[in-house]
């Protein structure tokens, strides 16, 4: 059976993927849908999805999504949001794996229901767990490819999300470390370099992925591209924070600007 959306037909079994990590979106068997017309039904999902199988009290998601009103004002506003969110998931045929339990609400684990920030977090730990070689690395290439970017990112999401915000990406960083010491250890040097400008990207502050670059750099010769690196992260060093890089950074620049550098870029990685 198929289902008739927005002027598409989709299949009644197609997987609904919610993309959270970057700009928000929302997928049907290949086929972009639009943002339910309430873009808080997407805070409450990824807020239920968190909660796990042990599922979030009534009151708390409305403290937490409406912080500021009485709970006389937010309990309909919290069940406008639980009936679009039922709205949304049967209209591409999934059956709402939404469970109430007296005053609890869990959302159950759905095939038909994909979530990135969940197989993001449970892939990246799998990742971190493993042993190393080839299996490892390409485990946590996958777990990088599903974040596009940072949690919510665009989106007007509570102060609730801030923690998870801040563990997803902690994640992500922790995932880019691995990988640039993995590629580190098999000599494909550019691929490491690769890693920590994405880290860096996303936060310019983490001190290790910057004196991990300057290394790379020079073991590459690139000793030009060393030294801006080393000025790039003083300038925003001073200008966010106001102070000056480390002794461990400027070490790093040091070594990386010395002949025989590739046995101590080697050991400057992050990790």
């Amino acid at each position: 059976a198929n289902v008739l959306l927005n002027n598409n037909v989709i299949d009644a079994n197609a997987t609904l993927e919610v993309r959270l990590l970057g700009p928000a979106a929302l997928l049907a068997g290949g086929v972009a849908l639009p943002m339910p017309p309430r873009r808080r039904v997407l805070e409450l999902l990824v807020y239920l999805a968190f909660a796990g199988s042990r599922g979030a009290h009534r009151d708390r998601i409305a403290e937490d999504l409406w912080p500021n009103e009485p709970i006389e004002l937010s309990a309909p506003r919290l069940r406008v949001l639980l009936h679009g969110l039922r709205q949304l998931l049967t209209a591409v045929g999934i059956e709402p794996p939404l469970r109430r339990h007296g005053t609890m609400y869990v959302l159950d684990e759905a095939p038909a229901l994909r979530m990135d920030v969940v197989q993001f977090e449970s892939r990246a730990h799998a990742a971190l767990r493993a042993s190393g070689g080839l299996e490892t690395l390409s485990a946590t290439e996958e777990a990088l490819a599903l974040y596009r970017g940072d949690f919510a990112a665009g989106e007007e999401f509570g102060a609730w999300a801030n923690v998870h915000h801040h563990r997803l990406r902690r994640l992500y960083h922790d995932l880019l470390a691995q990988a640039a010491v993995s590629f580190a250890a098999r000599g494909a040097i550019e691929r490491s370099v690769e890693c920590c400008e994405r880290a860096l990207q996303s936060d310019p502050l983490q001190e290790q992925f910057q004196a991990a670059l300057i290394a790379y750099y020079g073991h590459l010769g690139r000793h030009a591209d060393a030294r801006r690196q080393y000025e790039d992260y003083r300038r925003i060093l001073a200008s966010e924070v106001g102070a000056h890089p480390s002794a461990f950074v400027e070490r790093a620049l040091l070594e990386a600007l010395s002949p025989n550098q590739e046995e101590r870029a080697r050991s400057a990685l992050p990790g």
